[in-house]
């Protein structure tokens, strides 16, 4: 680079030759377009592209070409590097999810559909009611609640909206040692099977001697229970208290 390249003359009769000196030209225009685009300047690309010339003699000549300073090419900016890597990244992206896509397809897996979560309650189609401070809480009564799997559970709410632990009219005339306040979601309510079944209610048979009470309502947070919490100190302080999630 920098100073003039001269080819030597391949004779016409060598086809093998001829067409190795024509490879050489193409590599060598490529190469040179390439360079310029890469950033040279306009003004120096004319002259640094030349022909070749095919004498009558049958042999085939590359003129002299003239090549000038070597320069680096511009170096790529911060902006364009990010970029780059940015669309390489999203494509790379792209074809992760469409090949996980067709292996899950070809498994037999099917794209996510909404299920019917449709929840019958009788009587009156409704479980909560709203509230001032906790959002929402139990209505009170007894209630019939028939999932979309068909299951069906009993569930009993006394006046204070809470679920009962004991048969109706079963503390009557007995004698308490304090009270078990639970505190959690639906786990502790027992949301999917009937009253005698939840773990308040086994807690109650096994300690008759306490008082158990069920705070638990479903989709109740740790938020809700220290509502709760600080709601029901106002009447009463409980032997034990047990936060369950």
């Amino acid at each position: 680079m920098g100073q003039t390249a001269e080819l030597a003359y391949i004779h016409a009769d060598d086809c093998a030759g001829r067409a190795l000196d024509f490879g050489i030209l193409i590599v060598y225009r490529a190469s040179r377009i390439a360079a310029l685009i890469g950033g040279r300047p306009d003004a120096t690309r004319d002259s640094e592209l030349t022909t070749g010339t095919a004498k009558t003699s049958g042999s085939f000549t590359l003129s002299e070409v003239p090549m000038s300073p070597s320069r680096s090419p511009a170096s790529p900016t911060p902006t364009k590097v990010a970029l780059t890597c940015a669309v390489f990244l999203i494509v790379l992206a792209l074809l992760s999810a469409a090949g996980a896509e067709i292996i899950l397809r070809a498994k037999g897996f099917k794209p996510w559909q909404v299920q019917d979560i449709s929840i019958q309650v009788d009587p009156g189609g409704k479980f909560f009611r709203s509230h001032p401070t906790l959002g929402y809480s139990h209505l009170p009564g007894r209630f019939a609640v028939t999932l979309p799997t068909g299951n069906t559970f009993n569930v009993t709410h006394l006046p204070n909206t809470l679920r009962i632990t004991r048969p109706p009219g079963g503390a009557a005339g007995q004698q308490r040692n304090g009270e078990i306040w639970i505190f959690g979601c639906s786990f502790t309510h027992g949301w999917g099977i009937d009253d005698e079944k939840t773990y308040p209610w086994l807690l109650q048979e096994r300690f008759p001697q306490y008082d158990v009470v069920n705070f638990g309502v479903t989709g109740y947070g740790t938020i809700h229970s220290l509502l709760q919490l600080q709601d029901a100190l106002k009447a009463g302080t409980p032997k034990i208290a047990i936060l369950a999630y």
